[in-house]
Formats: C-alpha cells, structure tokens, sequence
C-alpha cells in the first residue's frame, strides 16, 4: 500500500529548511569584520545569496506540498487523470493493446504513489512549478480535494499574501537571470500595489520601495528597515504564507 504523505509536515520541514537558510545568513554576516558599513558589498550580496535560497526553498515547497496534498486526498486526482487518460485511450487502439499485453496496466490507483503522482503530474520528472498564482490555483482546483484546493485560494485570493508570493518568484526568477525585464518586473512587485501589481497591507510595508527603482536588488535587500534587513522581512513573509497552509 501507498505510504501517504502529510502536507502539514511539508509545511514544518520548509519552516525549518527556511530558518536554517536564515539563521546561516546570519552567521555569515556576523563573521564578516567591521563596523555596520565595513565589506558592505560582501554583505550586500549575503543577502541577495540569502533571498535566492528563500526562492528555491519556496518552489522546492510548492511542489512537495502539492503532491502530498493529492497523496493524503487522492480521490480527486485519480478521477481526473483517470477521466484525461480514458479520453486519449479511446482514440485509437492503442488502450486495447496495452491492456492485452499487460490486463490492468491502464488503471489509475485508488491511492498512488509519490512517484506515481509526481510521474503524472510532470512525466519529464522535472520539479513541478507554477507560473504565477493563477496558474497555481488552476492546478490546485484540478487536482486537489476541498479542503487543499480551498487553501490556495485562500492565498491567492488574500492580496497581501498573493503579492509575497508574486515578490518571492519574481525576485528569484530575476536572480537567477539577471535579465533587464525581471528588473523592470521586480522594481513593479515592490512598489506600492499598482494596477494589481505590487506589495498590499501594513505587514508588507518594510518591503516597499517608494522611491526611485532600485538598480541593485542586493542593495535593496540589505537595506535595514524597521530594526530588521529587508531579506529578513521577506523569510518572515514567506514562512508566514507557508504556514497558513496547514490544515
């Protein structure tokens, strides 16, 4: 039998995994000699280095976290792989064969395995990530049982958690890429919200940037605000969000 898998546990071990990245930033910086305006550069780019950890962390987590929500909810999953893969099967001749070589190989599982869930959500076996939040909640409607699915757009729907999640891929995908439009891209997620673009409420607002774009997102990171570095801000942020989504 499959073992099944706990999404409140996903949540705790990217809360843990999220503290450690944290807590690492902060040996680091503290190991690095001199007064606050010593090797700023150096601790400049601790913080950008820090933040994309908090990226990868965060997508590593959204795709965990989905397949353990199917794994402890299947029903939902298996009707609807079962209903895609009747329908591609019934074109041709293709299902009958196979069922003659192996009887039953065309069967979805009452209760799949991880690797059978991860297989059929991406067959490529590559990490299972969601373009923005809408495509997010597309997914987690499709795929997911109720209460699951109903916490996702629980997320997506409250604006200012939405725009953390927004800010936190944004910032990792132009980390990443370093490309002139994830900069145009990230400068609009931290100002104040625009158009449906950008940071909402009071508990976001040490991540704001009111002023001129910011042309070094290290920079930006590292700036103190509220007693705290930006890049803490956005760690408590994200693992606030994280652990909304418990049940």
């Amino acid at each position: 039998m499959a073992r099944t898998l706990n999404p409140d546990n996903v949540v705790d071990e990217f809360v843990d995994d999220a503290n450690g990245s944290l807590a690492r930033f902060t040996r680091l910086y503290t190991l690095i000699e001199g007064g606050a305006n010593a090797h700023r550069p150096e601790k400049q780019a601790l913080a950008a280095d820090a933040a994309f950890r908090l990226g990868i962390l965060w997508e590593t987590f959204v795709h965990r976290w989905h397949v353990a929500a199917i794994s402890k909810s299947p029903d939902v999953f298996v009707a609807r792989v079962a209903g895609d893969l009747g329908k591609e099967l019934a074109k041709g001749e293709l299902g009958a064969k196979l069922e003659a070589l192996t009887p039953g190989c065309t069967a979805v599982p009452d209760r799949p395995t991880k690797d059978q869930i991860e297989g059929l959500l991406d067959p490529l076996r590559r990490n299972v990530t969601f373009k923005d939040n809408e495509t997010w909640i597309k997914h987690a409607k499709a795929d997911l049982d109720g209460v699951y699915a109903n916490k996702v757009s629980s997320i997506v729907s409250t604006r200012e958690d939405a725009c953390i999640i927004a800010l936190i891929k944004g910032l990792r995908n132009y980390l990443a890429h370093k490309s002139p439009a994830g900069l145009t891209h990230f400068n609009a997620l931290i100002r104040a919200e625009n158009n449906g673009l950008g940071l909402v409420g009071q508990v976001n607002k040490p991540l704001v940037r009111a002023e001129r774009d910011a042309r070094d997102v290290a920079v930006y990171l590292h700036r103190t605000v509220g007693g705290k570095r930006r890049v803490e801000h956005l760690y408590s942020r994200v693992t606030d969000v994280a652990q909304a989504m418990k049940v």
